[in-house]
């Protein structure tokens, strides 16, 4: 038996990812950065940035000052859709969207941009919504789906301790119900502890994509 719990508990491994990115207090994110360029050559890359990354630069602009040198834009990025499957002749999938707000602001040799109002949201089939949190409820959530996954594995342990050779058979049964039991909710909290972690890596990286990405575009020096 002890064995058994042993093996189970080692080849659940638990990851203790959260969102790697350096948020503020308000879950936002954040970046100074120094250019050669003047606040119109930026501007004009911000602009080009938008509109390649969100295919419709009117359509994404929520507030642009071209004197203040500020651009503020909405986003809607799909993450995710996973491939559909067909249960009893019913499509079966999921995708996991963010969307945020995007400010840029463009001075001579130095720009700053801020990524803020960033949620998360997984949906199903017919729009079946499973969340739809800011980063610092989906960091909460994992992190106590932590706490929960590891409660569950000190209780299975200390179960496999108990010296069971006196139970009677009422007493067996009921000690090996209770062992069934908690490691059933055990492989069901890291299942869902797992999925958290995954998506809250697909949602780390689409976030650090679009700071790439747009650094990149506004780097770009495409004068003659």
């Amino acid at each position: 038996m002890k064995k058994k719990v042993l093996i189970l508990l080692m080849i659940m491994p638990i990851i203790n990812y959260v969102h790697a990115q350096d948020f503020d207090k308000d879950g936002n994110i954040g970046k100074i950065v120094e250019s050669k360029f003047n606040k119109e050559k930026l501007f004009s890359n911000a602009k080009l940035w938008i509109g390649d990354y969100f295919s419709n630069y009117k359509y994404a602009m929520d507030y642009e000052d071209k004197d203040a040198g500020i651009i503020s834009v909405s986003g809607n990025v799909v993450i995710y859709t996973t491939t559909p499957t067909y249960i009893l002749g019913v499509e079966i999938s999921n995708t996991l969207n963010m969307k945020f707000k995007l400010i840029i602001e463009c001075k001579d040799a130095k720009y700053r941009y801020t990524i803020k109002d960033i949620h998360f949201r997984l949906s199903g089939t017919n729009d079946e919504e499973f969340y739809n949190n800011s980063v610092k409820e989906r960091d909460e959530t994992i992190q106590t789906e932590q706490v929960i996954t590891d409660s569950l594995e000190n209780k299975i342990k200390n179960l496999y301790n108990i010296d069971s050779s006196r139970f009677n058979k009422k007493e067996m049964k009921e000690y090996q119900a209770t062992i069934s039991s908690k490691e059933n909710d055990l492989r069901n909290s890291k299942n869902t502890l797992d999925t958290d972690l995954s998506n809250s890596k697909k949602e780390n990286d689409a976030l650090l994509g679009i700071q790439l990405s747009l650094e990149k575009e506004m780097s770009v020096d495409n004068s003659f």
